[in-house]
């Protein structure tokens, strides 16, 4: 029992040394960061935060790594046998919670996109990759049953529906929205613009 204990204090220091890294990073940047700024926000040694990440890096990539899995553990739980729309609301809905109640893990993720070109960060971009593929998926779906527009293009839904979400990261703080104010107007800029039956900005020129 002594062995779990010690297991889980390991862990629970950990994601300590993470969630903090994130603030000191998205604060000062990931280059301008030293580890001697990480351990003053710990209120620990230098020492003690090498024990656990060796490498500032190590913890860039971590970071990285916990955003997208919280993101892609909810969407592997979309219910594919729900209608494409209602499917779509949940992922921006689920999307929106996930980026504001992790926002500063999320803000290094974006601020720092460059500096995971790191061959460790192979994993970091598969991850990425994985989520954009899946909320295309859900669009071209959406498509292909008819309920949204049968014109509409699937990949460049996907990047706008990323954008609009993604930025979320920039300005939600100072927004004075909250988590269900912002996904409300998203559902209605967003899902309701791709129902089939809409007009339009083809259907404007053809007029």
């Amino acid at each position: 029992m002594a062995r779990v204990r010690n297991d889980e204090q390991y862990e629970l220091r950990r994601a300590r040394i993470l969630s903090e890294a994130a603030k000191v990073f998205r604060q000062k940047g990931y280059n301008s960061a030293t580890m001697e700024d990480l351990a003053s926000a710990l209120g620990v040694t230098k020492a003690a935060v090498y024990y656990y990440y060796p490498k500032k890096n190590d913890i860039l990539l971590e970071i990285c790594e916990q955003a997208l899995d919280r993101a892609l553990e909810r969407i592997r739980q979309n219910d594919s046998s729900q209608p494409a729309a209602d499917r779509l609301r949940q992922m921006v809905s689920d999307h929106v919670e996930i980026m504001t109640d992790n926002l500063e893990e999320f803000a290094v993720f974006f601020q720092e996109l460059d500096l995971r070109r790191d061959p460790r960060a192979r994993r970091v971009i598969t991850r990425q990759r994985e989520f954009a593929t899946r909320v295309e998926e859900l669009v071209q779906a959406g498509i292909d049953a008819g309920e949204f527009r049968g014109e509409a293009d699937a990949a460049l839904v996907t990047m706008a529906i990323l954008g609009m979400c993604n930025w979320l990261y920039r300005w939600f703080r100072t927004s004075g929205r909250s988590p269900d104010e912002i996904v409300q107007e998203f559902d209605a800029l967003l899902v309701h613009g791709l129902l089939a039956g809409r007009p339009t900005a083809r259907d404007g020129a053809k007029r």
